[in-house]
């Protein structure tokens, strides 16, 4: 049974696992603006991207960030989402 949990599970973090996505190229991860939007909507702490995932959203510019960077007030952790990296760094509120 865990094999079974485990083939349908990813662990992205410390105590986080995440559901994997059915495409039509196999089981991924979810992309990470979902994962982090569903963090966001669990814990109580906000979550907001810092400025360089902000200004690539708002396309002021067409640079990617290498790790997706994320501010919080709660404790910072590292996700690990296949290729990509989520970074949520602590900031004062």
């Amino acid at each position: 049974m865990a094999n079974r949990v485990r083939a349908f599970t990813r662990r992205i973090g410390r105590g986080e696992y995440v559901s994997l996505v059915e495409s039509r190229f196999g089981k991924r991860t979810p992309c990470a603006e979902r994962v982090v939007e569903q963090l966001r909507q669990i814990s109580t702490e906000p979550i907001v991207p810092n400025g360089a995932v902000a200004a690539n959203k708002l396309k002021l510019t067409t640079q990617v960030p290498m790790q997706l960077g994320y501010l919080t007030s709660g404790a910072p952790r590292t996700l690990h989402l296949g290729p990509e990296t989520v970074v949520t760094m602590s900031m004062v509120p």
